[in-house]
């Protein structure tokens, strides 16, 4: 019987060539979809349309855990440190909510983003922020049935700022 060895260092590498790769295929996949929705000849049938949306989004939680995978590999070996920024926390909760509300409404859920005190300044590292608010919001968008509420609230005080995904 033999056996392979393989180090951790070798084993991240072959997982971050391997995500890499699957992630750029998924990325292709996903603007196929979008040029079918988008750009079609001939209409497509509204349950049609549905089958497609499903497929968007299951890409779309594809290359989310893709791209979490080469984060974790590059966190693992180092090489990517914090990225910290000044950012208002009005930004992070629209761009959460420019890439999810029509998600939750084409699942026929209903959706609202707010931001207390929209101008105030955070500091973050704003791309691992938008990976965990998709994370959450996914998740939510995912277990809540339709006809259900999703929402996402931020605010930032003097000592403290959060973003709640509900």
């Amino acid at each position: 019987v033999a056996r392979l060895l393989i180090g951790q260092t070798e084993l991240r590498s072959v997982l971050s060539n391997l995500s890499h790769e699957l992630c750029r295929q998924l990325a292709s996949l996903r603007a196929g979809f979008d040029l079918v929705l988008g750009e079609s000849p001939s209409p497509i049938a509204q349950g049609q349309r549905g089958h497609l949306l499903t497929m968007v989004s299951l890409c779309d939680d594809l290359l989310r855990f893709t791209r979490s995978s080469l984060d974790y590999s590059a966190i693992a070996q180092g090489s990517r440190p914090l990225r910290l920024g000044s950012f208002t926390i009005g930004a992070l909760v629209d761009e959460t909510d420019r890439q999810f509300a029509s998600i939750a409404v084409s699942r026929r859920m209903k959706w609202e983003s707010h931001a207390d005190n929209p101008e105030s300044s955070v500091v973050t590292d704003a791309s691992r922020c938008q990976q965990i608010f998709g994370n959450l919001v996914s998740n939510a968008l995912k277990y809540t049935p339709v006809g259900g509420w999703v929402r996402i609230a931020g605010k930032a005080k003097a000592d403290y700022w959060q973003v709640v995904v509900s």
